[in-house]
């Protein structure tokens, strides 16, 4: 005599599928997190390698400019107009379609940056004016400069600090220049991250500038004159510009 036997129904139990659920859910969490590093990483990488960038274009857009003072302008011209905290402005030769040397001005757009989400960033705005006052361009130089991010520092030829502003900046023999880049997108509601850069500007033609700013000068031997002991040179005496050159 046989038993009959039933067959038993394929399917889960809700046990399974509760195992699995918790399974997946594990491992979607853990996913995630990965995912969200990654994403972090990558965000808080690019808006470091985006501040620096802006903070390096700005020093070097001022630097390039400043170290031209006096260069190309007349003997009855100031090398330096105003020497600020924020701003300066200078008498260069820059722009070579027009006669004479041109003003040129630096300082932070007192309007900020309309175009990111970052209230507090701005752009570095370069000004140039002809010598009879007629400005020609004004464009930006650096983008995502923080509010007061632009800060300057003047000394004399001994590397003595000088008040700011510089009352006489015939005086000025060397700037230095710290810029403060800002980001222009935050991640989600941390704090905007701020990233500074500085340098020492040495102008090439003022008189003050200190000699380790200059190219060093050639070693040459004395010089020999064939059948004679001694030599006569000219000379003229130099002219002194109003602003001490």
């Amino acid at each position: 005599m046989h038993r009959s036997t039933r067959s038993r129904s394929g399917g889960f139990t809700l046990v399974e599928l509760m195992v699995v659920v918790v399974v997946t859910a594990v491992v979607a969490v853990g996913l995630y997190q990965v995912l969200f590093a990654g994403r972090r990483s990558h965000d808080v990488n690019k808006n470091a390698v985006e501040m620096q960038q802006n903070a390096r274009i700005a020093i070097s857009s001022l630097a390039d400019d400043f170290r031209h003072v006096s260069y190309g302008k007349d003997p009855t011209q100031p090398s330096i107009r105003y020497a600020g905290p924020d701003s300066i402005v200078f008498i260069a030769d820059i722009v070579s379609d027009t006669d004479g040397a041109e003003v040129i001005s630096y300082h932070l757009h007192p309007d900020g940056d309309p175009d990111t989400p970052n209230p507090n960033d701005t752009i570095l705005m370069k000004s140039v004016a002809d010598s009879g006052g007629t400005l020609l361009y004004a464009t930006p130089q650096s983008y995502g400069i923080a509010q007061n991010g632009l800060s300057l520092s003047y000394f004399n030829g001994g590397g003595v600090a000088l008040p700011n502003p510089v009352p006489q900046p015939e005086q000025i023999g060397e700037m230095a220049v710290e810029v403060t880049a800002t980001e222009a997108r935050r991640w989600k509601q941390q704090p905007y991250e701020t990233m500074a850069l500085s340098a020492t500007i040495y102008p090439r033609n003022l008189p003050l500038s200190p000699a380790r700013s200059r190219p060093s000068t050639p070693a040459c031997d004395d010089p020999v004159f064939p059948n004679c002991n001694s030599a006569t040179l000219g000379w003229e005496t130099p002219t002194t510009n109003t602003d001490g050159t």
